[in-house]
């Protein structure tokens, strides 16, 4: 059994698997400032005994080595945390220097086009940051990196003296709305522009990277959005999209299954 983890930059997710096909076996998340948090996954973890640890790792070096040393402590394992490789798995990387490429849009680019292979695709993660990816019939394109919900909020709060958005919602866990163009409140304004600039930049970034498609390609071309904020951001895009959830973790699982 392999335990999957996929650490972000405020929340880790975490699943066990025996294949790169089949379900999760058991899984869980746990929201953390900070490495000192990372103990809380003992718990979790106490009937698992994995025979290997992958990991997607974007936080903070102190997660990082706090989570290697609780997988060591746990299992006497040396977790293994994924890098971009040129090629791996079916996948291509077009990036000039692909370990530069970060290991959770890798993860997921590899898990979409197992998923959806000899298929043009682009896959959206909407966390912290928001990555709108183009994969080609198996080779990495390119893709933007654009701030996140959270981030378009806090980034508007810290320089506008005037505005304290401090109650705006937690986009995760509220309904996914249509904002309110119209509204009557400072922290509802706030969200709303923070979730109308972003549908609109992903929009755009989407409309750019089919248009460098070949018309055949164009038209097939398929929307895959992951991540927390994904139900939030789906609605208010101008095209069908199709739900991939936890399309890191699968990643990880056909990494580890091609090694």
């Amino acid at each position: 059994m392999k335990l999957l983890v996929d650490v972000g930059n405020r929340r880790l997710k975490w699943a066990s698997a025996r294949g790169a096909n089949g379900g999760f076996e058991q899984s869980g998340a746990l929201d953390f400032a900070g490495a000192d948090e990372l103990p809380a996954l003992a718990a979790q973890w106490a009937q698992l005994a994995p025979d290997s640890v992958w990991v997607s790792c974007v936080a903070a070096p102190p997660a990082r080595e706090a989570l290697a040393r609780q997988v060591r402590e746990a299992w006497s394992l040396d977790p293994v945390f994924i890098r971009a490789r040129a090629r791996q798995a079916g996948v291509v990387n077009g990036y000039a220097e692909p370990g530069a490429l970060g290991g959770d849009r890798w993860a997921a680019l590899v898990a979409a086009g197992a998923q959806h292979p000899r298929r043009a695709l682009i896959v959206v993660d909407a966390g912290t940051a928001v990555t709108v990816d183009l994969l080609d019939c198996g080779v990495f394109r390119g893709g933007v990196i654009l701030p996140g919900l959270r981030a378009m909020r806090a980034a508007l709060t810290r320089r506008a003296e005037g505005i304290n958005a401090g109650g705006a919602p937690d986009c995760e866990n509220s309904p996914a709305e249509l904002p309110d163009a119209l509204a009557t409140d400072t922290d509802a304004a706030v969200a709303a522009g923070a979730a109308l600039a972003l549908a609109g930049g992903v929009e755009l970034a989407l409309a750019r990277q089919r248009a460098s498609l070949p018309s055949a390609r164009r038209r097939g071309c398929l929307v895959v959005a992951t991540g927390g904020d994904a139900a939030q951001l789906a609605p208010l895009l101008g095209c069908e999209v199709a739900s991939a959830p936890d399309l890191v973790l699968r990643g990880l699982a056909v990494i580890a299954e091609a090694a």
